[in-house]
């Protein structure tokens, strides 16, 4: 059997390709890796299998300054947009195979229809599944608190517009004092989706520290935004334990995570605003309150007063009333007084003299008049068993006494 050497043998397979592929073909595939040097962009292109775990097919391609500039002036900033780890592209290449370099394939051009079509499929996909699972709405319907103090931030610290954030609660002009904890993800690349479901999962695990959880970025091309529509990061959001606010600073489309947030705005500056606008709202509702509390307890004292000179009116009329009525009391005792204090010395005196005559009836001069007599003994009245012989005894009569000396 005949020996090659691997020059031969990569030369063979350089000419078998340069034979059978001599013209430039399109292919489709995932940009995994993408890294510029020297104007030049250099990708690790890969396939996957159905399921996404596992890699089938893997190639490494190039884009020449010289074809980046080209296709940046027919395409403008939608390139840069596709030149993205993670995104799936449509590409037109040449096969090149160099005997020490290997199978590269040499970009020519970029169909940005293939990429943006997929990812609206993609998108309209994963909002079915959430629809199907009942967490569209699920976030949304967490009621915001009264006051929002303590914000869960999910973003980079190097992402543009997150000290624009800071800056503008800090500022703001109502002096609110407002806390920021700041949960690390990245925000955009492959890694998006990964870092946002295992900060979501360390935020449930202390939401009671917190009232919302606020997400933002400092914009991006569209698939850098694409991020923001996979399907375990927004059924990650939906089962997020607080409200939710995104600021990913896009000003016309809105991703997925927007549309499963209780609340979306468009940019990390409009989240501040919302948030103080809403502090501010609680406020002016708590002086709305005072305000009606205050006239309701004006009213009341009001009417407090009111009845206070009511009563006290009723009072004196009453007071009044029962002077009078006592007045005329006292001058009626006043005028019936003597009068009954006559008829009772008249009473009196008829009754000293029914007495009187009573007792001169009933005295002792009387009934000696009458012929009765009073015999006493010592200057006692006695009764004749009481007598013994040799008592001496002293007789009253009307007209005179007598004395006698009992002899049995």
């Amino acid at each position: 059997m005949h020996t090659y050497s691997l020059y031969d043998l990569n030369e063979y397979i350089r000419r078998v390709l340069a034979l059978n592929l001599g013209d430039a073909l399109w292919v489709t595939g995932e940009i995994a890796q993408i890294g510029l040097s020297r104007g030049h962009y250099y990708m690790d292109l890969v396939q996957k299998s159905p399921d996404g775990d596992e890699l089938v097919a893997q190639s490494q391609g190039v884009l020449w300054q010289a074809q980046y500039r080209q296709l940046r002036r027919q395409m403008g900033l939608t390139l840069d947009e596709l030149l993205t780890e993670g995104i799936s592209v449509r590409l037109k290449v040449k096969v090149d195979f160099h005997e020490r370099f290997g199978l590269k394939l040499f970009i020519e051009d970029i169909d940005p229809t293939y990429t943006f079509g997929l990812l609206h499929q993609q998108r309209q996909e994963v909002i079915r599944k959430l629809q199907s699972a009942g967490l569209f709405e699920k976030n949304a319907s967490l009621a915001l608190p009264p006051v929002i103090q303590r914000i869960a931030v999910f973003t980079s610290a190097t992402a543009a517009g997150y000290q624009d954030f800071l800056a503008h609660l800090r500022s703001n002009p109502y002096g609110y004092a407002i806390s920021t904890t700041l949960f690390q993800v990245a925000v955009q690349g492959a890694q998006v989706e990964a870092d946002i479901v295992a900060a979501l999962h360390r935020l449930s695990l202390r939401s009671h520290d917190f009232d919302v959880a606020v997400v933002i970025r400092g914009g991006g091309a569209r698939t850098d935004l694409a991020a923001f529509d996979q399907y375990a990061l927004n059924v990650a959001a939906a089962h997020c334990p607080l409200p939710m606010l995104t600021g990913i600073g896009h000003e016309t489309d809105a991703t997925i995570l927007d549309l499963i947030a209780a609340r979306s705005l468009k940019t990390p500056t409009a989240v501040a605003d919302f948030i103080i606008q809403h502090n501010l709202q609680f406020e002016q509702n708590l002086l709305i309150a005072g305000q009606m509390i205050q006239r309701q307890a004006q009213m009341y004292l009001r009417d407090a007063d009111r009845r206070l000179v009511l009563i006290s009116q009723q009072a004196k009329l009453g007071a009044r009333h029962q002077v009078t009525l006592q007045h005329r009391l006292l001058d009626y005792i006043a005028q019936t007084l003597p009068a009954q204090a006559r008829r009772r010395l008249q009473d009196a005196g008829l009754q000293l003299d029914q007495m009187e005559r009573l007792r001169q009836s009933l005295s002792a001069e009387t009934a000696l008049r009458r012929g009765f007599t009073i015999t006493t003994r010592e200057g006692r009245a006695v009764c004749a068993a009481e007598l013994r012989p040799g008592d001496r005894l002293l007789t009253r009569f009307a007209d005179g006494e007598t004395n006698s000396t009992v002899d049995e």
